[in-house]
């Protein structure tokens, strides 16, 4: 899909994800992620939320949205749809999303879809914020 291997070469899109990766890797990662549970792409060509098994053995959110599509709550939807189907669906007992801590955006946003801090790291050189939901907005 053309419109996903566009979000990860954007470097705008990919500021706070570790820069943008070349273009034959986009498009692998488009296409793994097309038929992949927990994969969803949001609206024609506004963006992707994925979730997929973290190093720490539960399973991380993230998501990729369009610039042009930012502020007009699209992530929040797709963040709240996909929260809804980890733990209606798949059954998971927790989520958690990891973002580099000077991404205030990306905090808030997790915020107000109902993740709370778990914990403070560095990945990458970087200072992170790990964010974790529970069903029910349990902590």
């Amino acid at each position: 899909m053309p419109a996903l291997s566009a979000l990860w070469t954007d470097p705008v899109v990919r500021r706070h994800l570790g820069g943008p990766v070349p273009a034959d890797v986009a498009r692998q990662r488009a296409a793994d992620h097309v038929l992949r549970p927990g994969a969803f792409v949001i609206g024609e060509r506004l963006g992707l939320v994925v979730l997929s098994p973290h190093a720490s053995g539960v399973h991380e959110v993230s998501y990729q949205l369009h610039p042009t599509a930012w502020g007009q709550g699209h992530a929040a939807t797709a963040l709240r749809a996909t929260l809804a189907w980890a733990f209606d669906q798949a059954a998971l007992p927790q989520v958690i999303a990891v973002t580099q801590t000077s991404n205030a955006r990306s905090l808030a946003l997790l915020a107000r879809v109902g993740m709370r801090l778990q914990a403070k790291t560095v990945e990458h050189s970087e200072p992170q914020t790990v964010l974790v939901a529970v069903p029910d907005g349990r902590r």
